[in-house]
């Protein structure tokens, strides 16, 4: 067996031990994350009646990509949550080894690769997801895997693969079903490699191939709710009640207003959720018949609402713009959620992975094979970080995007410092790494 071989065995054991430690610190049968209750509803109701939920615990239905996993998951298993947390490990197990392909695609050098998949597998944050009953394990399994498919068709000498480019579609229409925004990461995805690789054969039949099969991918459940509930929705109706809930005023509390305690913090963000947003709903009932209208009349009440909003407060709706962004690239955890002590431990390890993760795309800008997947990952940040700061904003929410390749930025950083204090050493390890055991 080759050591890389090895390498990759021994990243996927850790990663998998990991996150069963995770799973049982957390708790093996705990179900009570983000939005759990709304995913084992529609699961169960896909297993019993064969259809999917038309409303969840919010005023839209959720993207069915998890649910359906879910349901997959429960069809073998029979219902169990630790069930869908094991397969989220093995997810996560692979995604680790994504990482490190994608690496090696990059850098070219194992030592690299094997940092990159090491601290991808440590990271807390994907441990948590893997055990937690939320879309991130699963939307990060197909956003990473689009990436590296696109790195491996950016950083190719030859004519672009067609058939690797239809296989970054699908990855990227199937993400979408789980998070919608990864429709808009796919589509200027590709349009940005084409403007930086026009001149490589197949490259305009390669970037529009991306956009059909991502939208092949997607159809069949457009089709679906065309079916069941008489409207044409290419995911879901959630887009204009997530941007009303993202720039109501009532937001800036949770900004810029303090908490007295992490219970008091979740009642405040079920109160924008839920109960605002049925006293918005009641003034529609009283005044359009909110209940009688269809998917998109209501979806275009949301958006109406949230513009107006907007134009009433312009200053307001800047300021929101303006926290969301800083709570999107916020390298620390929230104090008024998780403890003083949580925020600390984030940071002692999310702001040294953005610095080096900075300071790798410095380095690997600089280098041919390397420069045009630096820009197209610039144009996803600039673009991933626009759409939250409109709509809503998390450390969870860029977790999926920004931060596995942010992760291979950083190693290739690690590497470029070692490599100043003993380069011959450095070259003598990598060498090392790519024998034969």
């Amino acid at each position: 067996m080759s050591k890389t071989r090895i390498i990759q065995t021994g990243l996927a054991m850790l990663a998998f031990v990991l996150c069963v430690g995770m799973i049982y610190v957390t708790g093996r049968d705990n179900d009570s994350f983000a939005d759990s209750i709304d995913y084992i509803a529609a699961a169960r109701m896909l297993i019993e009646h064969g259809s999917y939920p038309a409303v969840g615990s919010l005023n839209f239905f959720r993207a069915p990509l998890y649910p359906f996993f879910m349901a997959m998951t429960w069809s073998i298993t029979g219902e169990s949550v630790f069930a869908v947390k094991i397969v989220q490990s093995v997810l996560h197990v692979v995604t680790v080894l994504m990482i490190f392909r994608t690496a090696k695609f990059l850098s070219g050098s194992t030592l690299v690769a094997t940092i990159s998949g090491f601290l991808f597998a440590v990271n807390p944050f994907f441990l948590y997801q893997a055990a937690a009953v939320q879309t991130e394990a699963l939307h990060t399994f197909f956003v990473t895997l689009a990436l590296m498919l696109l790195v491996r068709m950016i950083v190719s000498e030859d004519g672009f693969n067609l058939i690797t480019a239809a296989a970054t579609g699908v990855s990227f229409g199937v993400a979408a079903l789980c998070k919608p925004s990864a429709l808009g990461v796919g589509i200027v995805l590709a349009v940005t490699m084409f403007a930086l690789c026009f001149r490589r054969k197949k490259s305009f039949a390669a970037s529009a191939v991306i956009i059909v099969a991502m939208y092949a991918a997607i159809l069949p459940w457009s089709f679906y709710n065309l079916r069941t509930r008489g409207e044409f929705i290419l995911i879901n109706d959630a887009g204009g009640f997530a941007l009303w809930s993202g720039n109501t005023s009532a937001n800036l509390r949770i900004y810029e207003g303090t908490f007295a305690s992490k219970e008091e913090t979740q009642q405040y963000q079920d109160y924008l959720g839920k109960e605002l947003a049925a006293e918005q709903i009641a003034e529609w009932e009283h005044t359009t018949g909110y209940s009688r209208l269809s998917y998109k009349e209501r979806e275009s009440l949301w958006q109406q609402k949230a513009i107006e909003n907007a134009k009433a407060d312009p200053a307001i709706t800047a300021r929101l713009i303006l926290w969301k962004l800083v709570a999107y690239w916020r390298p620390w955890l929230s104090p008024s959620i998780y403890s003083t002590k949580g925020m600390l431990i984030s940071a002692a390890m999310l702001v040294p992975l953005l610095v080096l993760g900075l300071a790798g795309m410095f380095i690997s800008l600089k280098r041919q094979r390397t420069r045009k997947v630096v820009i197209v990952y610039l144009v996803m940040l600039l673009f991933v970080s626009a759409v939250h700061a409109i709509v809503v904003s998390s450390i969870r929410l860029r977790l999926p995007y920004v931060d596995p390749f942010m992760t291979i930025f950083a190693a290739i950083a690690i590497v470029a410092i070692l490599a100043k204090v003993g380069k011959d050493r450095i070259e003598a390890v990598d060498r090392f790494l790519e024998g034969s055991h």
